[in-house]
């Protein structure tokens, strides 16, 4: 069978490829032209019908590599121009069955170059047809080659004359040598890229004063930017000058979402803490202000669904990260009455726990995030420092929320440092929202954007498209529930909490279960004898889960059951942390106070050694041994005669019977003894 015109043969041993470009009208013989490095390297010549058909030698590719496939839209006017006019040049050429007949060929190129006013040489119209058979046959093959011109990549010659147009003002041309332009290029790098703070004039200024040209020698600002750029790679150029953290969070190329590991609704959830931009009044005393509030966000990553909201006044923690994990697995019905919001279920239909968690650096990364792990089945992930857009669906949620209810803080205590004019009211001064109102805020804030943001970019598949008519979060969300994709668990608010809280080891002791510095018991006394079994098992340790910030929501962890604890006696630190710092302090002080001891030890020491030498001063030739009871009666009436001398009052005052008016001086401390004992004291018993 011959080749079909426009067909390609590539020769495997020489790397010449042939495009077949007619056939013969009186034998079956073919005509093909042939191909080097994309260009015609001859005329088409005469090849036998079966020529190309030993596989062996030909491979043939699956489509024409060499046709130009642009469209007439995307073509400019000029392009049009030159490729109207290559046309009108080859019009009765390239359409007669002869024009493969090189006599023919020859006679009539001839004759259009030299009897027509064509203006084409005869090598043009060679070259032209070339063009036609190489990337024809159709009049888009005799479009011009823009991307060729130029010499890309290519250095010019030097030359004395001024490149481009000229200048009202000659100027002389500064030829550069290859060391001006490795100069250029390691100045380049230095001076801009490593120093961001520099503009490309600056930069230019300080290469001229370390290198110290000549005035009349010095590189142009545009010699400078120019073969600055070429000598140094874009992208490090762009790296080093914004830095590689936001060349990583803003500038480099995407090649996913977080969507692509997400299966289903629930599969990841991701959460962040933000301090708000409200300054807030006491719920009780209207008067009083406290400061701002953490607000935690939870989003769905297949939906973007906000799942769960936690508003505080306490610090991000992980107490209070985990009170905003709980939230989301709470029953948001119940939830939102507690602000006097009625909805349904189908309101907001999310209270399940989720298989994933990611968080930043922050309150999850943690050793005590590992209980959410062990007791809740619930894997935690942590960003890199400074990527925030590793979890871009929660960070834009947080913005989202800001941005709407900002008209609503305006002039009731909304801090806004970056519109705000220098000289404006203090937002404290401005507070009149409660903890109550912004919950009630943002919770309307989230019913509307899961029921009504409009998500035109979100990757839908063929039957999400068909069955979702609205791509909101609640409808997504929905869909993917009913298809029974992701995660579908749920757990008791309470229980969550309690697995969430911290564990610490403790010992189970007489005075209860220790947990220095503080002892608990249990509520109940019917769990007594739990304490018993643990005391005398021969291991008396336990495990206790606690609130760190709050010691009364306390729990024994045995056997799986958790059994509630109060504390014994009055406690002077109100949680563990306030007791940690407490003993870090304590030891910075007793170092402190250890180094001073010692030093009063070694002066006390020094006046004991002055004692003892100077009674080695006073030691007699020999000591008598035998008449020791005479000699303790004389040192004991010795001894006795000054001590009645030191007690014994002056002759001239009179010392009343049971006068306590000595006991206790004036301006001296109160007795250290307890009332009781002072009250007996003065009714003479």
């Amino acid at each position: 069978m011959k080749p079909a015109i426009s067909q390609v043969f590539n020769e495997k041993a020489t790397g010449i490829a042939y495009k077949v470009v007619g056939h013969s009208e009186k034998t079956e013989d073919i005509f093909a032209i042939p191909i080097f490095g994309g260009k015609a390297t001859g005329m088409p010549e005469k090849f036998a019908p079966n020529y190309f058909s030993d596989v062996e030698r030909f491979r043939q590719p699956d489509f024409d590599p060499y046709k130009i496939d642009k469209r007439e839209e995307d073509l400019t006017d000029s392009e049009k121009r030159v490729r109207d006019a290559r046309l009108v040049a080859i019009e009765k050429l390239k359409e007669d069955p002869r024009l493969l007949n090189p006599g023919w060929r020859n006679k009539e190129i001839n004759f259009i170059s030299k009897k027509t006013n064509s203006g084409l040489k005869r090598t043009a119209i060679f070259n032209l047809l070339k063009l036609w058979w190489v990337h024809g046959p159709d009049d888009n093959a005799l479009l011009p080659k823009y991307e060729n011109s130029g010499g890309s990549g290519k250095r010019k010659k030097r030359t004395t004359n001024e490149i481009g147009r000229l200048n009202e003002v000659p100027k002389k041309i500064v030829l550069l040598t290859s060391s001006d332009l490795e100069k250029i290029g390691q100045g380049y790098r230095t001076h801009f890229i490593k120093n961001p703070k520099n503009s490309l004039r600056q930069a230019r200024i300080d290469f001229l004063a370390t290198e110290k040209y000549k005035k009349e020698e010095a590189p142009s600002l545009k010699q400078f930017i120019y073969w600055g750029e070429a000598k140094n790679n874009y992208a490090e150029t762009i790296a080093y000058r914004a830095g590689k953290i936001t060349m990583q969070k803003d500038i480099r190329l995407l090649s996913g979402t977080a969507r692509d590991n997400n299966f289903g609704p629930n599969t990841e959830y991701m959460i962040d803490s933000t301090i708000d931009n409200i300054s807030m009044v006491q719920i009780s005393s209207p008067d009083r202000y406290f400061g701002r509030t953490t607000l935690y966000p939870i989003v769905d990553v297949f939906s973007s669904l906000i799942t769960g909201v936690y508003i505080t006044p306490e610090h991000p923690s992980y107490i209070t990260a985990c009170l905003g994990l709980i939230n989301s697995a709470e029953d948001k019905v119940e939830f939102c009455k507690r602000y006097s919001i009625e909805i349904t279920h189908d309101d907001w239909p999310s209270n399940y726990v989720p298989g994933r968690l990611l968080a930043d650096r922050g309150e999850l990364l943690s050793n005590m995030s590992s209980t959410i792990t062990k007791n809740l089945g619930i894997g935690i992930s942590n960003t890199p420092s400074y990527r925030p857009d590793l979890k871009a669906y929660v960070e834009k949620q947080i913005h989202i929320l800001q941005m709407r209810i900002k008209g609503l803080l305006y002039n009731n205590g909304l801090i806004d440092k970056n519109d705000a004019p220098r000289i404006s009211q203090d937002s404290r001064k401005q507070a009149v929202l409660n903890m109550n109102d912004i919950t009630k805020l943002v919770i309307l804030e989230i019913l509307h954007f899961n029921k009504n943001h409009w998500m035109s970019d979100y990757p839908m598949t063929p039957e999400m498209r068909a069955e979702i008519k609205e791509p909101t979060p609640i409808n997504i969300y929905l869909w993917g529930i009913s298809k029974g994709l992701g995660v579908v668990r749920k757990l008791d608010k309470h229980v969550m909490w309690r697995n969430c809280l911290p564990r610490r080891p403790a010992k189970v002791t007489r005075t209860g279960i220790e947990l220095k510095p503080h002892h608990f018991t249990v509520v109940n006394a019917e769990h007594e004898n739990i304490l018993d079994k643990i005391r005398f098992s021969g291991k008396n340790d336990c495990e206790i889960a606690f609130h760190p910030s709050y010691f009364k929501d306390s729990y024994l962890l045995h056997e799986g059951i958790f059994y509630p604890l109060k504390l014994k006696g009055a406690v002077d630190y109100l949680n563990y942390f306030e007791f940690e710092d407490f003993v870090v302090d304590l030891n910075d002080r007793k170092t402190i106070h250890d180094r001073e001891a010692i030093a009063r030890e070694v002066e006390k020491r020094r006046k004991q050694m002055k004692i003892t030498d100077d009674a080695q001063k006073r030691r007699a030739k020999k000591v008598d041994v035998n008449n020791a009871k005479e000699y303790r009666k004389d040192e004991t009436e010795i001894q006795r005669e000054k001590v009645i001398v030191e007690v014994q009052a002056p002759e001239d005052k009179v010392v009343k019977e049971n006068d306590k008016s000595n006991f206790q001086q004036k301006n001296s401390p109160p007795s250290a003894l307890p009332s009781f004992i002072n009250d007996l004291q003065n009714l003479n018993i």
